[in-house]
């Protein structure tokens, strides 16, 4: 069941009408809620709520031996049991495919050519659980936190399970931290008011235009672009297909997580914000404090530091730096162009932390953060090429046509090749609109993040009237319904 759908709508709707009825009630609440999310989530394969619930159980009961345990070598043993279990999990489902096929290809590359380790894995094991990166990253930190003396584990089984399989981030995040989330759903929602409740809707109608409105409509030609890489040599072309999919796959996850969000600010509940403005980064590292938040500090609470951090001396930071992004990649899919972008983004960020070029940029004043700015914007652009691409030979071509300056004329050749290819193809796509709204997106974008910065904010001092913000909410629906993209499916759900 994906949010833009007309059954998700449904059950949303039966939801809230319920709500009301359980909500103060501790027990019917957990059960209305958890029933609710495995409804939502065995809506796709009820098969696979089976590893959703033994993954939990595994947790809930290892969380309690750990605080429970006197020695610290029996809270390591049980903290390695609960990590193995839900690693093993993971690695079955999403990487044993991968694997055998990768020690294959090593085996008959040293020589072993009678080797053949290409087994008929079952069916079941080939179908990728939706989300299961998500709720085991999400299940395997409670424990982690557990261990460290961070959380106290709950007692209620019901508690547990209505915090880890909570619907509206199940299976795209964000990967919300027990320490956050397990006492809001502990404890009964606050009412929510009036206005509370409008901001809630507003952050939802904003994540469906996100998605619906901007990234669908930009997949339209990015994904057709990306099965005809021999369709132009342009440079012009392909810096606008890639800058179409950093727009489509920023607002089809951001979108995703404003949804998650409006829906559970309706319950009473807060969840974190996954986004802060990352096209607006003027570094690497900056560019990761803001992106996808919940995955990159889970990776730097629980990878990163434990690892050594920058404690460790220079060459020991660079090692570290380049294990954690390499495995962030790793854990998007099963594919080296996944972990090439991973390593792309450690080389880059090598790089500044090697020279302070971006930091020696920003001291400079304005221009200098706006040169800083378009520098990171490359480099960000650059790696989504491996992210995106179907496998590395359409990712180096599609980065030689990026920086193919080898002509005479390039100007010429842009002119020639990229302006009149472009007119034509965005003509038929109808994607003008599309690309009008990107821009509006951007600027909008840019206004908040300047507001905030200064500390200017005058919306808390000019307030429209009820009637005046149902005009606007009514013409922001109107664009949704009748100016939305072919549905699709959110780009995150594959991992």
């Amino acid at each position: 069941m994906i949010f833009n759908s007309l059954i998700f709508i449904a059950f949303i709707t039966c939801f809230f009408a319920g709500w009301p009825l359980v909500k103060n009630r501790t027990v019917p609440r957990y059960l209305y809620v958890l029933s609710a999310s495995l409804f939502f989530y065995g809506w796709w394969n009820w098969y696979y709520l089976f590893v959703l619930l033994i993954s939990g159980m595994i947790d809930f009961a290892a969380a309690l031996v750990i605080d429970r345990c006197k020695t610290k070598w029996h809270k390591k043993l049980w903290l390695t049991i609960s990590m193995v279990t839900n690693l093993g999990m993971l690695g079955t489902f999403k990487y044993s495919a991968f694997i055998v096929e990768n020690l294959n290809a090593l085996l008959h590359a040293i020589g072993f050519t009678g080797a053949n380790l290409s087994v008929s894995l079952p069916e079941f094991f080939l179908v990728l659980p939706v989300g299961i990166s998500f709720y085991t990253f999400q299940s395997m930190s409670y424990t982690i936190d557990v261990y460290r003396g961070q959380c106290k584990p709950t007692t209620n089984l019901l508690h547990f399970f209505t915090y880890l399989t909570l619907f509206p981030q199940l299976v795209a995040g964000p990967i919300e931290r027990a320490t956050n989330l397990l006492p809001q759903v502990a404890q009964t929602p606050k009412p929510t008011t009036e206005e509370e409740r409008w901001q809630a809707f507003c952050l939802i109608a904003w994540g469906y235009f996100k998605k619906m409105v901007v990234a669908d409509n930009l997949a339209l030609f990015v994904d057709e672009a990306f099965a005809a890489t021999q369709a132009t040599p342009s440079c012009l072309w392909w810096w606008t297909m890639m800058i179409g999919f950093a727009f489509q796959i920023y607002c089809d996850f951001s979108g995703y997580t404003d949804i998650a969000r409006g829906l559970a600010r309706w319950m009473g509940l807060h969840l974190m914000k996954n986004f802060r403005f990352p096209y607006f980064s003027t570094d690497i590292r900056e560019f990761w404090t803001r992106w996808h938040i919940s995955l990159s500090s889970w990776f730097r609470d629980y990878v990163y530091i434990p690892l050594g951090g920058n404690r460790k001396g220079t060459m020991r930071t660079y090692l570290h730096l380049w294990i954690t992004l390499g495995l962030s990649g790793l854990w998007h899919g099963s594919q080296w162009t996944f972990v090439a972008w991973g390593l792309v983004h450690a080389f880059f960020s090598s790089i500044e932390r090697c020279f302070h070029f971006c930091t020696h940029l920003k001291q400079k004043g304005g221009f200098g953060r706006s040169v800083a700015w378009v520098l990171t914007s490359i480099q960000i652009i650059i790696a989504w090429v491996f992210f995106r691409a179907e496998n590395f030979s359409q990712a180096c071509t599609i980065l030689q046509k990026m920086f193919s300056f080898s002509e005479p004329f390039p100007l010429c050749e842009m002119m020639r090749f990229g302006f009149i290819d472009l007119a034509i193809f965005f003509t038929a796509k109808r994607v003008y609109f599309t690309l009008v709204v990107c821009g509006g997106l951007w600027f909008l974008e840019a206004c908040y993040l300047w507001m905030q910065q200064k500390q200017f904010h005058p919306i808390e001092r000019f307030h429209l009237s009820p009637r005046v913000q149902a005009i606007f909410m009514g013409i922001f629906l109107f664009v949704v319904i009748f100016f939305r993209g072919p549905g699709k499916t959110f780009i995150y759900f594959q991992f």
